[in-house]
C-alpha cells in the first residue's frame, strides 16, 4: 500500500481499518506529520517494523514505511537529503529489492527551481540499490500518468523516467480529491527500475478520510491458502448427551487401552460437539466497528463515487463536493466516538475483582497484541513461504538442537559413557513405597480439574472432554492409568507431541534460531503426567534431595526467596567489606538438551525405583514430534535429548538434571539458580582472591558442563565487579574456556539491574520507564467525555504498575531515595484514576480513592513477601529485618511469627468425614431433633470408639483458643491474635489427632467446623494445620464426625497450654488489617477539606458515569480548575459576586450568585451533606454543577 493520509494522527483510526482491511506486507505512507513511531506500532497492531524521516520544523510532510516483521529485510541509510526512507527486502522467490518511500512538497523552497527538483530524485535513483520500487507523493504532473495538465516537475519526472530505463507502474488513474473544487488529479507515482510480471496496480475507491486515495500495489504475490486446524466447539457441546453416548458404549464394548478409550470418547465427541473443518483464515474485524459505523462509513463512500462521476464544472459538482466533505466529517466523528465507546465498554469490564492475570490480557489487547502469524524464513540467501516447506525446516532445526550429532566431540564421549553404566532402577524401591502405589479417585479428579486450556495433542482429546466425563468413565480411565503405572509402559500416542514454534520477543522472525518449541501433548497423557509429578516433588521436597539453592518451579520457591537470599549473600560481603563478583550464566537450549541418562543415574542413585523410576524411564525415551503450522505439518521427528517443552513433568525432570551442578561448587563461592538461570557470587577481601575465585569456579562449572552436556554460551557469560573503591590493582581478566568473559557495569538477574554499587538506580529508571508506559495507556483511557471508570483504572493499576513496583522492592527498599522515585510513580497513577487535580494534597487523593499511600502500600507488598519467605526459611534476613521496621513504624504492631510451610502426599487414600447430621440439619431438621439424632449416632454408630469433641472460638478481648476433649482430660491452647478462627478450629483438631493416644480404640473426632471438615476431606490446602492433621490421619485409624455447635461438651478438666505459629495467610490478612487500620488513624489527624466530607479512608461506592464521579471527586477533595488556577496569584481567585476566594464551600453554601440554582436543585448547603455518598445527594449536585454551568471549570 502506498498512500499520502495527510496527518497520522488525524487519520489513525482510518489506517487502522486500512490495515486490517487489506494486510499489506508494505506501507509506504507520505505527510505523516509525525514522528511518533508508537502511533504506527498501535495502529499497525505491532505487525511492522517502522522507518520514518521527521517532518520539518513546521510539522508538515513526514515519510514512513514499514515492513511486516516476519519478512527479512534491512534499513538502508540514505546520502539525500530527500523526505525518503529506503528498506531492502528480501521477498519470496525474487532478489531483494529496495522499497523507497517518498514525499517530494510543493512548498518545498528548494525545489522551486526545477532543476535541483529532478537533481535530488537523480541522486536518490543512483544512490539505491536495484532493483527498487519507489512509492511517492511527487506532486508533479504529465499526461503521461494521466493527469490533465503537464508542469516542469512532470517533465523532469519523465525524463528521469527515459533516462534510467525506469517502468512508471500507474494505470492511469487519478490519486487526489482536490477538497476545494471536487476534481481529482494523478500525482502520486510508483516507480520501478525494471518490468513485474503478474503485478498490478490500483486506486481504491475511498481516501479514507484523507485528500488522497490509497493505491494497493500486488507484485508476483503467490496466493498461499493458510487453514486452520479443525477444532472442537465447546462453547456448543451437549455435555449430556456426550456423557450418555460414552456410557452406552463403555456397557457395549470392554475398553481396556489407551487408544480404545481414546477412540471411544472421540465417537461420543463427535455425536454431542460441533467440529470445525478446515476453513481460510479470516481477517479479524476490529471490535469497534459497529453496523451503524459501517452504515456511515457506506454513505461516505457512496458520496465519494458521486463526486467522482460528475465532470470537472458542472452545476451539481459543489453541491456534491458539500455532501461528500459532510458524509466525510460524519464518518471521522462516528469512527471517534464508536471508537471512545468501545473503550468504555472494554474498560470497564475491568473492576476490583478481576484476576490480574484477566487485567494483563486486556491491556495486552488494548494496546494492540502481537498477532500470530505465518514465519517466512530466510536461509542462505533463500526466502522459504510455503507452509510445509518452514514447518519442515522449522522441525529439522528443532530435532538438530537435541540431536545426538549435534553435540561436540569431546562432550559425545561423556555421554557415550554414561550411557554404557547406566543405573538400572530397582523393581521395588525399598524405602517411600506410598509413592508407587495405585493411583486413587481422589488423585484422578484433583488432577482432572486441575486441567486447563484449550489446547490437544494428536489424538484431538480436550480438557473439557475428560471433566464431564461419566463415573462410569473415569473409572476406566482410571484403571488405565493404573495398567500403565503397573506395567512402565506409556501408550506411544502420549508421547507424540505436535510442536509449535512460538517467536521469541525481540528476535529476528526470519531465523529459525528465533523460535521455541512448544509441544502439544495428549491432554489424557497430561493429566496422568501432573498424578505422577505431584508424588514425585512431593518426595525429593520432603526427602530434601533438592538442593535448597534452586528457586525455580518449586512450591514455596519464588523470584522473592530468590532475592531475599541475594540480598542475604550481597550486604553480608559489604559488611565485611569484601570485594565481590557476579557470574550470570546461562544454558544453551537447556531443555532440549538434557541428557536422559543423566536423570536415570540420578532418580537410580536416590533409590527411586519401581513404577515411579520406570515410569520416568519410559517417559523420557522413544518421543515423537512433529511442527505443525496451521493445517500443514512435517514428518514426525526423534527426539534423542531432552524433555518435551509443554509437558507436565518436564519441569521437575529438569531439577533432577541440573541438581549436580551443587556438588561441583567451591564452598567459598556461592551458587543460586532460578531453574536455568545460573547466579555465581564470589567475595573475598581483595579482587584479586575475589577473582581466582570465581575463575575456579568457571573451571568447576566448565567441567560439568563437558560431563552432563548442559552447555555454558560463553557469549552470553558476563560478570558484574561490585566494591566501593573507584579504582583497584588490575587483575587477570575471567576466562570461560578460551573465551574472555565479558565484564558489565551492571547486570540483569531475574528482570532486576544490579549495578556496581548496589544503588539499584539504574532499575529504578527502568521501572519509572516500564510504568509509565501504562500511565501513558491509563491517560488515554480516561479521555474526557469516555474516560473509563475509576475502578478500571484502579484494577488496570493493581494488574500493570503495582506488580512493575513490587517485583524488585525488596532489592530497591533497601535505600530511601530508591523509595521515594517509585512513591511518585505510584502517586501518579492513583491522581490520574482518581481524576483529582494536580494540585491535590495526595492524601486527600489517596483517601477519596480509598488506596493505600505509598509508604503504606510498600509495608503491606514488603511485609507478604517477607511472610512467603519466613514461611519457607526460619532465618530471619535483612529483607525481613526491614520489612518489620517498616510495619511496626507506621503501625506500632510486629509481624508474627509465621508457621512453616507443610510437605504432604495427600489423595492416597480416602479420608471418612461422616455429614449425616450436617444434612439433616441443612434439610431444615429442627434444633431439639438434630441434637436427638446427633446423640443416638454418637451412642450407636461410635460406641466402640474413642470420642473427641473440638471447638476453635474468639472469645472476649480477642482472644483465639483451640479446645480439644474427650470429657476425661482436655487440651487448650492460646493461638496468637493473627490467626482466623478457621485456624483455631483447625488446632483443635489437630490436638485431638496428637494429645490423644488409645492404641487400641479408633478414633472419631467431633467438630461443628464445615469448612474445616471439607478441607480435611479435600486434602487440597496450603493450610499447614489441615496439611499436618492429613499426616497423622494417614498414620492413625480416624475418622472424622460433624455436628451442631450445642452438642460440644463443656469440660472443667484442667487443660494443658501449647504454644502455636501463624499461617501465613492468617498473617498476610492480619498485616493487611493493621495497615488500613494505621492509616484510617493517620487520616483521622489530618486537617484537610476532604475530612469534613469523607470521614473513612475505605473506598465510596463510584458513578456509573465516570465523568460524573470525576468532577464529584474534585470537588469533595476542595481542588478543581475553579478554585486553583494556576494563573491566579497564591491566594487562589476571587469571586466576582461576593469579593471573597472561590472554594468549594464558598460555591455550594455562601455564594449569592448561586442561590437559585441550589434551591431549585434542593441542595442543604452544607458540603458534608451535599457531598456525600449517598445517590441521591450525588444527583442533585451533579445537576446543580450542570445548572449553574460550572462544569468545564471543574
Amino acid at each position: 500500500i502506498q498512500w499520502n493520509l495527510r496527518g497520522l494522527t488525524t487519520r489513525y483510526n482510518e489506517l487502522k481499518m486500512l490495515i486490517n482491511k487489506i494486510d499489506p506486507d508494505i506501507i509506504a505512507l507520505q505527510e505523516t506529520l509525525t514522528n511518533n513511531p508508537n502511533l504506527l506500532n498501535n495502529a499497525g497492531a505491532k505487525k511492522y517494523n517502522w522507518y520514518l524521516t521527521n517532518p520539518s520544523a513546521n510539522q508538515k510532510g513526514g515519510t514512513a514505511l514499514g515492513v511486516k516483521i516476519n519478512i527479512p529485510h534491512q534499513h538502508l541509510q540514505q546520502t539525500t537529503e530527500l523526505e525518503s526512507v529506503s528498506v531492502k527486502v528480501h521477498l519470496p522467490s525474487q532478489s531483494p529489492t529496495t522499497f523507497i518511500a517518498i514525499y517530494l512538497s510543493r512548498n518545498n523552497p528548494k525545489h522551486k527551481n526545477t532543476a535541483d527538483y529532478k537533481d535530488d530524485i537523480q541522486k536518490l535513483i543512483e544512490d539505491t540499490p536495484k532493483p527498487y520500487i519507489i512509492m511517492g507523493d511527487f506532486n508533479a504532473h504529465n499526461d503521461l500518468w494521466g493527469s490533465s495538465k503537464i508542469d516542469n516537475r512532470g517533465k523532469a519526472i519523465e525524463q528521469l523516467i527515459y533516462e534510467h530505463n525506469i517502468i512508471l507502474m500507474n494505470n492511469g488513474n487519478h490519486t487526489r480529491l482536490d477538497d476545494s473544487t471536487g476534481n481529482t488529479s494523478a500525482i502520486d507515482l510508483t516507480l520501478s527500475s525494471r518490468p513485474i510480471n503478474n503485478s498490478t496496480w490500483e486506486v481504491l475507491d475511498d481516501t479514507w478520510g484523507s485528500d488522497h486515495f490509497p493505491i494497493l500495489i500486488k507484485i508476483n504475490k503467490k496466493t498461499i491458502t493458510h487453514k486452520k486446524e479443525p477444532k472442537w466447539i465447546y462453547e456448543m457441546a451437549n455435555w449430556k448427551k456426550f456423557q450418555d453416548e460414552l456410557d452406552n458404549s463403555l456397557e457395549t464394548n470392554r475398553i481396556e487401552t489407551a487408544t480404545e478409550l481414546t477412540q471411544t470418547i472421540k465417537n461420543a465427541a463427535h455425536q454431542s460437539i460441533p467440529y470445525k473443518q478446515n476453513t481460510t483464515t479470516a481477517k479479524t474485524k476490529l471490535p469497534w466497528i459497529t453496523p451503524e459505523t459501517e452504515k456511515i462509513l457506506k454513505h461516505r463512500r457512496k458520496a465519494l463515487r458521486k463526486l467522482k462521476n460528475i465532470p470537472e464544472n458542472h452545476p451539481d459538482k459543489e453541491t456534491a463536493l458539500q455532501h461528500f466533505k459532510e458524509a466525510r466529517a460524519e464518518s471521522r466523528s462516528a469512527l471517534k466516538t464508536a471508537k471512545q465507546k468501545y473503550w468504555e465498554d472494554f474498560t470497564a469490564t475491568i473492576n476490583d475483582r478481576s484476576n490480574p492475570a484477566d487485567t494483563w490480557k486486556k491491556i495486552n489487547a488494548l494496546k494492540g497484541k502481537i498477532p500470530q502469524f505465518q514465519p517466512i524464513l530466510h536461509i542462505d540467501n533463500q526466502t522459504l513461504d510455503e507452509p510445509q516447506q518452514i514447518a519442515e525446516t522449522l522441525a529439522e532445526h528443532f530435532q538438530n538442537i537435541s540431536a545426538n550429532r549435534s553435540i561436540p566431540q569431546q562432550i559425545q564421549i561423556h555421554k557415550e559413557k554414561q550411557e554404557a553404566n547406566v543405573k538400572k532402577i530397582r523393581k521395588r524401591s525399598r524405602q517411600h513405597q506410598t509413592y508407587n502405589s495405585q493411583f486413587t479417585k481422589l488423585e484422578l479428579d484433583w488432577a482432572l480439574k486441575r486441567g486447563k486450556g484449550k489446547s490437544e495433542g494428536e489424538d484431538q482429546i480436550g480438557y473439557e472432554m475428560l471433566q464431564n466425563l461419566t463415573e462410569k468413565a473415569k473409572n476406566t480411565l482410571l484403571k488405565i492409568y493404573n495398567d500403565v503405572w503397573n506395567s512402565g509402559k506409556i501408550p506411544a500416542e502420549w508421547k507424540t507431541g505436535k510442536t509449535i514454534a512460538i517467536p521469541k520477543p525481540g528476535k529476528s522472525p526470519n531465523d529459525p534460531n528465533s523460535y521455541r518449541p512448544i509441544t502439544l501433548l495428549s491432554c489424557m497423557g497430561k493429566v496422568m503426567e501432573r498424578m505422577v509429578n505431584r508424588r514425585l516433588t512431593n518426595l525429593l521436597e520432603t526427602n530434601k534431595l533438592l538442593d535448597d539453592r534452586q528457586h525455580g518451579f518449586r512450591k514455596n520457591k519464588s523470584t522473592d526467596t530468590y532475592i531475599a537470599e541475594l540480598e542475604e549473600i550481597l550486604v553480608k560481603a559489604q559488611r565485611n567489606k569484601h570485594h565481590i563478583e557476579i557470574g550470570i550464566l546461562d544454558i544453551t537450549k537447556a531443555f532440549d538438551t538434557i541428557w536422559t541418562c543423566s536423570i536415570i543415574n540420578q532418580i537410580a542413585e536416590w533409590g527411586i525405583g519401581g513404577n515411579m523410576g520406570n515410569y520416568i524411564k519410559d517417559f523420557l525415551t522413544n518421543r515423537n514430534f512433529k511442527v505443525t503450522l496451521g493445517s500443514k505439518a512435517s514428518l514426525y521427528k526423534k527426539q534423542e535429548n531432552g524433555v518435551p517443552q509443554g509437558a507436565v513433568l518436564s519441569p521437575t525432570l529438569f531439577l533432577i538434571a541440573i541438581n549436580s551442578i551443587f556438588k561441583v561448587i567451591p564452598a567459598r563461592t556461592n551458587i543460586l539458580l532460578y531453574a536455568d538461570d545460573i547466579l555465581l557470587i564470589s567475595c573475598a577481601n581483595g579482587p584479586k582472591l575475589t577473582r581466582t575465585r570465581m575463575q575456579n569456579t568457571l573451571l568447576k562449572i566448565e567441567k560439568w558442563s563437558t560431563k552432563t552436556g548442559l552447555v555454558i554460551s560463553k557469549e552470553k557469560t558476563e560478570f558484574l565487579h561490585i566494591c566501593k573503591k573507584r579504582k583497584h590493582k588490575p587483575v587477570p581478566n575471567l576466562k570461560l574456556g578460551d573465551i574472555e568473559v565479558k565484564k558489565v557495569n551492571n547486570g540483569k538477574i531475574l528482570g532486576i539491574t544490579i549495578d556496581s554499587k548496589l544503588t539499584f538506580q539504574k532499575q529504578v529508571n527502568e521501572v519509572k520507564k516500564s510504568c509509565q508506559r501504562y500511565i501513558n495507556i491509563m491517560n488515554s483511557l480516561k479521555n474526557n467525555q469516555y474516560m473509563a471508570s475509576r475502578k478500571a483504572l484502579i484494577n488496570v493499576i493493581k494488574g500493570t504498575i503495582a506488580p512493575v513496583l513490587s517485583h524488585s522492592l525488596i532489592m530497591t527498599s533497601r535505600k530511601q531515595n530508591n523509595l521515594q522515585k517509585l512513591k511518585t510513580i505510584y502517586n501518579k497513577a492513583i491522581r490520574i484514576a482518581s481524576g483529582a487535580a494536580i494540585s491535590s494534597p495526595i492524601v486527600s487523593v489517596m483517601a477519596e480513592a480509598g488506596q493505600l499511600p505509598a509508604e503504606y502500600h510498600t509495608a503491606l507488598t514488603l511485609s507478604s513477601k517477607s511472610i512467603n519467605i519466613m514461611a519457607n526459611n526460619n532465618i530471619e534476613k535483612e529483607s525481613i529485618k526491614r520489612a518489620k521496621t517498616l510495619f511496626q513504624s507506621l503501625t506500632g504492631k510486629t509481624i508474627p511469627q509465621i508457621a512453616k510451610t507443610i510437605m504432604i502426599n495427600p489423595l492416597q487414600q480416602q479420608i471418612e468425614i461422616d455429614w449425616s447430621i450436617h444434612k439433616k440439619h441443612k434439610a431444615g431438621q429442627t434444633i431439639t431433633e438434630n441434637i436427638t439424632d446427633t446423640k443416638k449416632l454418637i451412642t450407636e454408630k461410635y460406641s466402640n470408639f474413642q470420642k473427641i469433641y473440638t471447638e476453635g472460638k474468639i472469645e472476649q478481648g480477642n482472644q483465639i483458643y483451640s479446645y480439644a476433649t474427650n470429657q476425661k482430660q482436655a487440651h487448650k491452647a492460646t493461638l496468637p491474635p493473627a490467626c482466623s478462627k478457621f485456624t483455631a478450629e483447625a488446632h483443635a483438631i489437630y490436638l485431638a489427632t496428637t494429645e490423644f493416644r488409645n492404641p487400641q480404640r479408633k478414633i472419631v473426632i467431633f467438630s461443628n467446623s464445615e469448612s474445616c471438615l471439607k478441607a480435611i476431606g479435600n486434602q487440597i490446602t496450603g493450610h499447614p494445620t489441615i496439611n499436618k492433621i492429613i499426616q497423622e490421619t494417614q498414620r492413625k485409624h480416624i475418622q472424622f464426625c460433624w455436628i451442631p455447635k450445642t452438642m460440644i461438651p463443656i469440660t472443667n478438666k484442667q487443660t494443658t497450654t501449647i504454644e502455636t505459629k501463624t499461617p501465613a495467610k492468617d498473617a498476610k490478612k492480619f498485616i493487611k488489617t493493621q495497615i488500613k487500620q494505621a492509616w484510617q488513624e493517620k487520616y483521622e489527624g489530618l486537617e484537610t477539606k476532604l475530612h469534613h466530607i469523607k470521614k473513612t479512608t475505605n473506598p465510596w461506592n463510584d458513578r456509573i458515569i465516570p465523568i460524573e464521579q470525576k468532577m464529584l471527586t474534585r470537588l469533595r477533595i476542595g481542588h478543581s480548575k475553579i478554585t486553583h488556577n494556576k494563573h491566579t496569584n497564591q491566594n487562589g481567585p476571587l469571586c466576582e459576586t461576593c469579593g471573597t476566594k472561590i472554594t468549594v464551600k464558598h460555591i455550594i453554601e455562601e455564594c449569592i450568585k448561586y442561590d437559585g440554582q441550589r434551591k431549585e436543585c434542593g441542595l442543604l448547603g452544607k458540603v458534608e451533606i451535599d457531598l456525600s455518598n449517598q445517590h441521591e445527594n450525588e444527583r442533585r449536585m451533579i445537576q446543580f454543577i450542570r445548572k449553574t454551568g460550572l462544569i468545564k471549570q471543574i
